[in-house]
């Protein structure tokens, strides 16, 4: 019987098998390993449904890592649950040494990696139920180092498939591709994956070559940030640095009934992507069931059916025992459970969002009847157009729209000349007034509208300070022409020139706000680490201080005792002697005294005395 009440090999391997990562999930596990630790770019995966070394199915990952794992301590690190890596910060995807050991767990019977490190292949292995068998977590396949002549790297990992499992039965290459598309779109790093087939086929693809929501209407960005009050989080539209979290909301141009990276196939629902360092978590589907926000996404006439959420976020301390994984809730296999784990402010907020992206979507299908959106979109264009100083020079269109869109997100009603034949805009108060008896609603200074006609008024302000700078050129090298007597193209270098030293002066005032900022900055650091070592002097004293209380206390409970026991050895020897007298006088006792004694006790004892 095993008496170290250690919990067994198998049921730990139970636990990971039935509550772990699926093959989808778990196959992104081990990407992020190959992607995080060992920077690979070029990623391969091979699948054979039937694998008749081990009669089974097979999957192999390959990756090209330069210096496969690294070193032999990250080989043995992997084969042990919880063993962090040393290089793991806020910033990196892995964190807890779990996700990569555990996904092999929940996938296989046998697993082999082979590692190329520098002149050295690595190669170990294991067989969980050969571990399951003997309750070890020692590796049933130990580590074999050979050398490597030819100069091979990057990483395998062989997966035998359980032969009973259900995932290997269905696996599919098609929703393993939509996993990885999901998954890692986002990430800063452009990472190229071949699927190799059991017929070898092969299919090659990059992940950022693709979005959920590349083609948007609208887009909205609020920053999460600590609360000052009752709440832990709250939200910042504008403050960007130190925030925990960014969130976007959009509404899309095509519908996620359409999209395939958005939701399960049947029945779709808008809802939250989460992405922990670029890397999505929630790859089989956007989340919808935290708290209140699937309901509030689908109100309205359009059912939310163009909306979509994202939250981008790094793993910082939120606190002394919590870090803003812990506030999402996030597995260790980067997953996000479809509960209310998540952080009530957090919660609260993502509902708001979801609410405003829905009310902001039911006004945009209403503003889409009154044809506003088309005039919109003639401005931008004729803005894009406006892409050399020949254009700027000739443009004369620039001025009327800056006076439409100031009038229209001052007053925010447009309406259609009927004479004119063309969209107008309220420039007055007069003319609100008339416009709204005639039930011509203004729009509200958050719609969807309004917001559009300021992002184009200040791409209109954008485009007349470019004109204005190609004026003022072409006006100054007109002046050096003439001062100097030079020909357009001897004056153009002079101007360019000039431009060059102004440049160069700005950099070196935009250096030394910045090194003054540096400066600062680790000012603060360092106040912060000199009260921070403070605290922790303040509590070691009062530590100490109350460990001699504790110390003081014991010994008064233990002078106590002693006091007590002597007290009782006094009574047992007191007890003693009396006993030894009686003892004494019954000797001395005779037959008949004995007899009349005991006559008198029993006279007693039957009257009740």
């Amino acid at each position: 019987m095993n008496n170290t009440y250690d919990e067994t090999v198998k049921s730990r391997f139970d636990d990971i098998i039935k509550d772990g990562p699926n093959i989808n999930t778990g196959i992104l596990e081990i990407i992020d390993n190959m992607i995080d630790w060992g920077c690979a770019d070029d990623i391969s995966i091979k699948y054979i449904k039937n694998c008749h070394e081990m009669s089974r199915p097979f999957i192999e990952l390959s990756d090209n890592s330069k210096n496969g794992f690294g070193d032999i301590e990250s080989i043995k690190r992997f084969f042990i649950l919880g063993e962090k890596n040393k290089k793991a910060t806020e910033n990196t995807m892995g964190k807890y040494g779990k996700g990569g050991y555990k996904a092999v767990i929940s996938m296989s019977d046998m697993f082999k990696l082979i590692t190329h490190i520098g002149n050295k292949t690595y190669t170990c292995g294991t067989n969980f139920r050969q571990m399951e068998a003997k309750n070890t977590w020692e590796p049933t396949v130990p580590l074999k180092i050979l050398d490597n002549p030819t100069g091979l790297s990057g990483s395998s990992f062989k997966i035998y498939f359980t032969y009973t499992s259900k995932q290997s039965n269905n696996f599919d290459f098609n929703d393993l591709k939509r996993h990885i598309i999901r998954g890692y779109h986002d990430i800063p790093k452009t990472v190229r994956f071949t699927f190799i087939s059991d017929t070898k086929e092969e299919h090659t693809f990059i992940p950022r070559e693709y979005s959920p929501y590349g083609e948007y209407i609208s887009k909205k960005t609020v920053y999460i940030h600590k609360g000052d009050g009752d709440e832990l989080f709250m939200i910042s539209k504008d403050q960007k640095v130190n925030s925990f979290a960014t969130i976007n909301s959009y509404i899309l141009k095509g519908r996620i009934t359409t999209n395939p990276y958005l939701g399960r196939e049947g029945i779709k629902v808008p809802g939250i992507d989460f992405y922990r360092n670029g890397r999505m978590c929630n790859t089989r589907y956007p989340i919808s069931k935290v708290g209140k926000v699937g309901p509030l996404l689908q109100k309205g006439q359009m059912r939310g059916k163009r909306c979509h959420i994202t939250v981008h976020f790094t793993d910082k301390k939120v606190s002394e025992e919590r870090s803003f994984d812990d506030c999402i809730g996030v597995t260790t296999v980067k997953d996000i459970y479809e509960d209310d784990r998540m952080e009530k402010s957090l919660i609260k907020i993502l509902e708001s969002i979801a609410e405003e992206c829905a009310n902001d979507y039911e006004d945009y299908t209403d503003e889409q009847k009154k044809g506003i959106n088309v005039y919109m979109d003639t401005i931008r264009e004729y803005l894009n157009s406006l892409n050399s100083d020949e254009k700027f020079i000739d443009d004369k269109l620039l001025d009327k729209y800056h006076k439409e869109m100031d009038n229209f997100t001052e007053f925010k009603i447009e309406y259609y000349d009927e004479n004119d034949d063309q969209i107008k805009f309220a420039s007055n108060k007069e003319e609100v007034k008339y416009q709204k008896a005639n039930e011509n609603k203004a729009h509200r200074s958050n719609s969807q509208i309004i917001l559009t006609a300021n992002s184009i008024l200040q791409f209109i302000k954008r485009k007349q300070a470019i004109k204005t700078d190609v004026i003022d050129k072409k006006e100054r090298i007109k002046k050096i022409m003439d001062d100097k007597n030079l020909d357009e193209d001897q004056a153009r270098l002079i101007y360019n020139q000039e431009k060059e030293n102004e440049k160069q002066r700005k950099q070196i005032e935009s250096e030394k706000k910045l090194l003054a900022l540096k400066e600062e900055q680790e000012r603060l650091r360092m106040e912060r680490e000199i009260e921070y070592g403070k605290e922790q002097a303040i509590k070691a004293k009062k530590a100490e201080e109350q460990a001699k209380k504790e110390a003081e206390k014991r010994k008064k409970q233990e002078e106590i005792e002693l006091e007590n026991k002597k007290k009782k050895e006094i009574e047992r020897a007191n007890l003693e002697k009396k006993i030894n007298k009686l003892k004494e006088d019954v000797m001395d006792i005779s037959l008949d005294d004995l007899r009349q004694f005991w006559v008198e006790q029993q006279k007693n004892i039957l009257m009740g005395n």
